[in-house]
């Protein structure tokens, strides 16, 4: 119900903060494979000389600086849509203008729950390894990998709602919307923890299906700019449409954790 009643405002939010950037990201930004192969190829050589790995990295660095940059900037662009969407939905019913608003400012809020977040990730990373280092390298190093992505997983999904908290309750204190995240969730945790590693799985095997037909789509032109433009369509179109869904579910969740919601609660989904 949350995306049917608000469709259109989100697909015209989505479409300039979600499809552009990822559209750009293919289109302008990522270096054309051709630049690319010859460094990938020395480093793919085990018999390449240090020289010629090191110019192959300097050479790496130099074409793919401008790209992490730009992408860093457009995610936080993504970030304002993303917030914009979720205001939109909210039960405040702001005004595109007002909702905007909301999303630019829970940006700066956003990058450090995210520095927070990965600052605690890293160092739960380092205790695990350290506590089963005497079970020997290499199945230390393998039993840590997967502890560590598992509790990194846990974190991801308590910490769901912390934009959500941001823009529906003008928490803007990163600590106290993690917080506030961390308090909503913890009765369902299971369910919230398997219900986002659902939709994870999710993105991941329809986000493959949608890059393997944008590239078979491209390479059906000769044009190495047409094939670009094609493919940030296709990752333009997903990015888009999972964006919505996906802060859909946030809200929807948001509401029936927080007590407020209504009536079935898969009807917020539709």
């Amino acid at each position: 119900m949350l995306m049917r009643e608000n469709l259109q405002l989100l697909i015209a939010v989505a479409g300039v903060f979600l499809f552009l950037p990822s559209a750009l990201i293919f289109f302008v930004l990522i270096p054309p494979g051709a630049e690319l192969q010859g460094p990938m190829d020395v480093l793919a050589n085990p018999n390449a000389s240090e020289e010629l790995i090191k110019k192959a990295v300097e050479k790496l660095i130099e074409l793919m600086t401008p790209f992490m940059l730009w992408s860093g900037a457009l995610n936080v662009v993504q970030h304002v849509g993303y917030g914009a969407m979720m205001a939109v939905m909210g039960r405040a019913r702001p005004t595109v203008g007002e909702a905007l608003a909301t999303g630019a400012k829970a940006v700066l809020p956003v990058v450090l729950a995210l520095l927070l977040y990965f600052s605690t990730f890293f160092a739960l990373g380092i205790i695990i390894s350290v506590i089963l280092s005497p079970a020997g390298a290499g199945a230390a190093t393998f039993i840590a990998t997967i502890l560590t992505v598992l509790v990194g997983m846990f974190l991801v999904a308590r910490l769901s709602l912390t934009l959500p908290a941001m823009v529906l309750e003008n928490r803007l204190n990163p600590i106290a919307a993690m917080t506030r995240s961390w308090k909503l969730t913890s009765a369902s945790s299971g369910n919230v923890f398997g219900f986002w590693m659902l939709v994870i799985v999710c993105y991941f095997v329809i986000g493959i299906i949608v890059s393997s037909v944008g590239s078979l789509v491209a390479a059906a032109v000769s044009s190495e700019g047409a094939q670009a433009l094609i493919q940030g369509l296709f990752s333009g179109g997903f990015a888009m449409a999972t964006g919505i869904v996906v802060s859909a579910c946030a809200v929807s969740m948001f509401h029936q954790l927080d007590g407020h919601a209504a009536g079935d609660p898969a009807s917020d989904f539709e």
